[in-house]
């Protein structure tokens, strides 16, 4: 049994061993075979055969994706990029030089990434993109600050052609002094390794280089018109080569040719004694020259169509087989699938119809149980809100007796005057703790909706009397002044007095039984949001300290929770039941103050009930006043002879001054004209609102009003009248917002 597990395990490790071998071998015959696409592809590029390498490099492309091989995937890429540059498609080269840095970045490769920013700057220097040509050259004498590469060198070779394209010949003299002084470092250096081994590629490189930087000092002499003995010389060294087999053969090659032709006939003209037939000579070849250009980018254009619609038309007979091939294939299994699917369906069809009507049966017994159940649960609610109707009406019933009674009693009679001032302080507070525990029992225990308001129109001012009223007894027997301030301009708000007057009995007797109070202020504040709502704060102030911190945010949590049955004061159930009643106007109280003051505050949003009667009367008497703003003098006189022909009283006011008008004055409406050049209309909007949230403001316009109403909407401008003004429409829009 031992021998056999050896066996077992060699024959594991065997099989393991194989299997990584295999991968191995793969791996190495698809590099192999990588490479040699790419040398095959960059000698395309090399022979003028662009449209070979754009294939052979997208091949490669394809092979390395499927493999993962991202270093021949940015290889690649660059190659890609390279083609279409020499194409003229430099967006598409831009995309894959691109492409290519992104997978060199991950590979980390430093050599990648500084040929594809140097090749990157080439593509933008040639597309005249100057600025990015320059940040991409600048990437590359980071990458390659010690010139490893010999990125240099094309850096030199990009920036020379970049400033004559722009015209900087001085720079451009420099630039290309420099670059041939680098590659003749750089070849003395190669010399004098030992290692250094020289082939056809690097020497065509040297040669390539040292033609462009000669020929670019040249031509930048001859436009700075200096020094032209020198470049007569160095055009006449070039004149006669073949720089198609050198600059590559393609229309910047035609371009040298006509260069050269270009200067030497300029160099003729300025000599002393005009030589005639070398000038005619010159004129000539630089006429041929140009027609080359011409000729060879419109061969260029149609090799590049014929290429491209043969390719296209190769492929897409070659995707149409496939695809037919693929479809009969995909038809019958989806023939096959779908007589079992049909099959399937039958059978579920089937057993659904028996599931169906066995659940249809419980579901009925099901609803006809929980419809019985909901008829008890209501009967309960029911009798619970009427329980509490009759305990309500038994509890209060005998207390406001009480109450008569007491009030029988001769005030006069000295001699039991502190047993009545008790007796009052006892039954405000029986009915006080009566008035809370019942409504308290409302919105927490039992079913009824508390959640639908019954307001109605209600006198703040004569309630809060009738609290003061109320309140004698307790200030007496607490030694308390009470002062009650009413800052409002309305008396008549819609609201549920009994809520109200809960919450304000609460928050007084709160503060007229804490220790060491000797002052109590309640006071309101009405804040008008609009013709009929308007905001009041009721504050009750104290001269103890403030609450502490443990107790408000008890109050605030709202959870009423008796710890100790036999606590039976200071759990805050008035407060508690203060906050959800307030929480019914969307409001909830505030505390603060110091050791020395202590206030209480809340919000309500009320409608006045008398205010329509009031603004009905003010718009009798009063006549309605409108601002116009405006930079242009004789829209400003226009406007006001309009808007005074209409009833109104109108101020006119160029955009600089129209806030203080308004901090001034009031306004019923505001026209703004939002064609304004010298001020930012919109924003000064804002700034109007400040004094008058409430104040409407209208737009006018020479625009079209779909153009600046979607803006207005974002200002909260209520309207956009367009120019020219229509008097209906303005006299509509006046008697809508005025």
């Amino acid at each position: 049994m031992m021998q056999l597990n050896k066996y077992h395990r060699l024959i594991l490790f065997l099989t393991l061993i194989n299997f990584f071998w295999l991968n191995a071998q793969k791996g190495i015959v698809l590099n192999k075979k990588l490479d040699s696409m790419i040398a095959v592809a960059t000698d395309g590029a090399n022979t003028q055969n662009y449209f070979k390498s754009l294939k052979l490099a997208e091949q490669v492309k394809k092979l390395a994706l499927e493999s993962n091989e991202t270093y021949y995937l940015a290889r690649a890429e660059d190659i890609i990029a390279g083609a279409y540059t020499d194409l003229y498609e430099y967006t598409k080269a831009e995309y894959y030089q691109l492409k290519s840095i992104e997978h060199s970045e991950i590979l980390k490769d430093s050599n990648l990434l500084a040929l594809g920013y140097s090749n990157l700057a080439h593509a933008y220097m040639l597309a005249d993109s100057f600025e990015k040509s320059n940040e991409s050259l600048k990437i590359a004498q980071e990458i390659d600050s010690e010139n490893k590469y010999n990125t240099r060198l094309y850096i030199y070779e990009t920036k020379v052609m970049s400033l004559y394209k722009q015209g900087m010949y001085d720079s451009l003299v420099k630039t290309a002094h420099a670059g041939l002084h680098e590659l003749e470092s750089r070849m003395k250096i190669n010399l004098s390794d030992p290692n250094f081994e020289s082939n056809d590629w690097i020497e065509l490189m040297n040669v390539r280089l040292q033609i462009t930087f000669e020929l670019y000092v040249a031509y930048g002499l001859m436009e700075l018109n200096k020094d032209l003995e020198v470049a007569n010389e160095l055009l006449n060294k070039h004149k006669d080569k073949k720089l198609e087999d050198i600059l590559y053969a393609s229309v910047r090659v035609y371009e040298n040719y006509y260069r050269i032709n270009e200067y030497k006939a300029q160099y003729f003209l300025s000599l002393p004694i005009q030589q005639l037939d070398s000038i005619k000579y010159y004129k000539a070849q630089e006429k041929k020259y140009y027609f080359a250009t011409i000729d060879y980018l419109n061969k260029t254009s149609k090799i590049k169509t014929d290429y491209l619609t043969q390719a296209i038309v190769s492929e897409n007979k070659a995707e149409q087989l496939k695809l037919t091939a693929e479809g009969r294939k995909r038809e019958a299994e989806f023939n096959g699938r779908l007589i079992y699917l049909l099959a399937f369906l039958v059978l579920f069809a089937l057993a659904f119809v028996v599931y169906f009507k066995r659940v249809n049966s419980v579901i009925k017994k099901v609803n006809a149980s929980l419809d019985e159940a909901n008829i008890n649960l209501k009967r309960m609610y029911l009798n619970r809100d009427h329980f509490l109707a009759l305990v309500s009406n038994e509890i209060r019933t005998p207390l406001y007796t009480l109450e008569q009674l007491i009030e029988t009693v001769p005030t006069n009679d000295s001699e039991i005057e502190d047993e009545l001032v008790l007796a009052n302080y006892s039954l405000l507070n029986l009915r006080h703790s009566i008035d809370n525990s019942l409504q308290y029992s409302q919105l927490n225990y039992f079913n009824k909706n508390d959640n639908e308001l019954n307001n109605r129109p209600v006198n703040l001012k004569d309630l809060l009397e009738e609290l003061q009223m109320n309140y004698r007894s307790l200030l007496i027997a607490n030694n308390v002044d009470l002062r009650i301030i009413y800052n409002a301009d309305n008396n008549i708000f819609n609201v549920e007095r009994s809520k109200l007057a809960l919450v304000l009995n609460n928050l007084l007797k709160n503060a007229i039984e804490k220790d060491d109070v000797s002052e109590v202020e309640l006071r309101v504040v009405e804040r008008p949001i609009n013709q009929i709502e308007s905001v009041l704060t009721f504050c009750v102030w104290d001269n103890a300290e403030l609450i502490k911190k443990e107790i408000t945010e008890y109050i605030e949590k709202g959870d009423f929770v008796i710890e100790d049955e036999n606590i039976t004061k200071g759990i805050k159930l008035g407060l508690i039941l203060s906050n959800q009643l307030l929480a019914l106007y969307n409001s909830k109280l505030k505390f603060s103050g110091d050791e020395f003051n202590n206030l209480v505050s809340f919000d309500m949003k009320l409608v006045a009930s008398n205010k329509a009667k009031l603004v009905s009367k003010i718009n009798k008497t009063r006549k309605r006043s409108i601002l116009y703003v405006d930079n242009n003098q004789f829209n400003l006189y226009t406007f006001n002879k309009i808007i005074g022909s209409l009833d109104y009283a109108c101020d006119t006011v160029n955009s600089e001054s129209a806030i203080d008008k308004v901090a001034k004055k009031r306004y019923d409406l505001i026209l703004i004209d939002v064609d304004e050049k010298e001020v930012d209309c919109f924003r000064g909007t804002r700034e109007l609102r400040n004094y008058n949230k409430a104040l409407p403001i209208i737009a006018i316009t020479s625009l079209s009003k779909d153009v600046v109403l979607h803006k207005c909407k974002e200002y909260s401008i209520k309207d956009v009248i367009a120019k020219p003004i229509d008097l209906n429409e303005l006299s509509r829009a006046l008697v809508k917002y005025a």
